[in-house]
């Protein structure tokens, strides 16, 4: 051992005397990456600071995962259903008895957040042949009324499906049974037409629509050469009914041909030429449906969601290739929709809603959304002339947001940590 220590010293003071000084130069940059790692990590475990937040809100940290909470929703009042990438379910409840043990260790505690009790109540089976591989696992979630046979809820979910074609993303159900508080009977709805060997862009977002309707994003799957064909599901937004089944009445159906009844044969696709959507909602004041997509080196976009619309993927985008050079044939062209909103950079969204409620006047009727790359909480007006960016100094991947009725903003990021932003 002594031996094995003198040697390491050895070559310390021998790097001391001979090293040329750009090498010192490089070591010192690459010490100082470190420490202003260690730097927003320990930022991140605190709160955003007052200054950084939309006027008139204060943060509290409701409860920390281990791993990347990719999606929300309400399971009843008070109870958030939450999805882990990595297959889990839990139920969160964000008010009621003194936090057990198991949630003080979570890192919740020490933040004095609302009392939380947080349940993991499934995790998704093997049988449905899911898989966590890069970008894709379990993704979102939408929790539905129950039926007169089931007096339970109906959680909806996505994720990514492993077959004989390789990967694609697909939508699934489970039933959540009050009595046990455990989710059961999973299946499949619908198993999207997206099939690659690629494990990135998914999509993937919900938003029910008015009457059944339910719209469904999926992205590229990382050949965009099929974003604009009508007979794939890649790179699109779907329109089902809330049991998976395909509407007659979608834009594409007539010119689809093949067997009609299938899910694979297109006649899902609502609009197209999309690249990643990971954002999707649906106004129910307006009946207007958005989503934001992440585009390439550049080139985000919030839309506005037309029946059979083409939004223009790859043909004409903001971005460029990573490397460098242009993507496709300009910025715009006839019979393409145009973006209501272009990142350039990139902020990397994740998640989209409108905001509702009055409880924060600035906010009402504003685009708000994730940004994983930018690490924000991004605020763009209806007209989408004028951007606001918060919780910039936070240094947190924010991976969904969503609005409860009294108006206030509970997201989720990619470090399994999530906020209550309130009035």
């Amino acid at each position: 051992m002594q031996k094995s220590h003198n040697r390491s010293a050895n070559s310390f003071a021998h790097c001391v005397q001979f090293w040329p000084l750009a090498k010192w130069a490089a070591l010192w940059s690459a010490l100082s990456w470190i420490l202003c790692g260690f730097a927003a990590v320990a930022q991140a475990q605190g709160l955003p600071a007052s200054d950084d937040l939309p006027a008139g809100m204060k943060a509290e940290v409701v409860t920390k995962l281990d791993g990347i909470v990719w999606g929300m929703d309400w399971l009843e009042d008070g109870v958030l259903v939450v999805t882990q990438k990595s297959g889990s379910f839990w139920r969160i409840a964000v008010s009621g008895p003194k936090a057990s043990a198991q949630v003080r260790s979570k890192g919740k505690a020490d933040h004095g957040a609302t009392t939380t009790q947080v349940t993991k109540i499934g995790q998704l089976p093997s049988s449905l042949a899911w898989v966590e591989s890069g970008q894709g696992g379990l993704l979102d979630v939408m929790v539905l009324g129950g039926t007169t046979e089931n007096k339970g809820r109906r959680v909806l979910f996505t994720y990514s499906k492993r077959g004989s074609q390789g990967l694609t993303t697909a939508l699934g159900q489970a039933d959540f049974d009050p009595v046990s508080g455990v989710l059961q009977n999973f299946r499949d709805l619908y198993v999207a037409n997206a099939w690659g060997s690629g494990s990135i862009h998914f999509g993937s977002r919900l938003a029910v629509g008015t009457g059944d309707e339910l719209f469904m994003t999926v992205g590229d799957r990382g050949e965009r050469d099929r974003a604009p064909e009508k007979t794939s599901d890649a790179g699109k937004v779907l329109r089902l009914r809330l049991d998976g089944s395909v509407p007659s009445d979608n834009p594409f159906s007539l010119v689809i041909k093949g067997n009609k009844k299938s899910n694979s044969s297109g006649q899902a696709v609502f609009s197209l030429g999309h690249r990643n959507p990971q954002g999707i909602f649906f106004d129910p004041k307006t009946n207007r449906l958005f989503v934001s997509e992440h585009g390439p080196r550049g080139g985000d976009e919030i839309n506005e969601v037309r029946r059979g619309g083409h939004y223009g993927w790859p043909i004409v985008t903001h971005g460029r290739e990573y490397s460098g050079p242009a993507i496709g044939k300009g910025t715009q062209q006839a019979g393409m929709e145009p973006p209501l909103k272009v990142y350039v950079p990139s902020i990397a969204p994740s998640s989209l809603l409108i905001y509702q409620s009055s409880a924060v006047p600035s906010l009402r009727g504003s685009f708000v959304l994730g940004a994983l790359v930018l690490q924000h909480l991004n605020v763009v007006s209806a007209d989408a002339k004028t951007e606001q960016r918060y919780m910039t100094k936070f240094r947190q991947r924010i991976r969904d947001v969503i609005e409860d009725p009294q108006g206030a903003l509970f997201l989720a990021t990619d470090s399994g940590l999530i906020l209550k932003l309130s009035p």
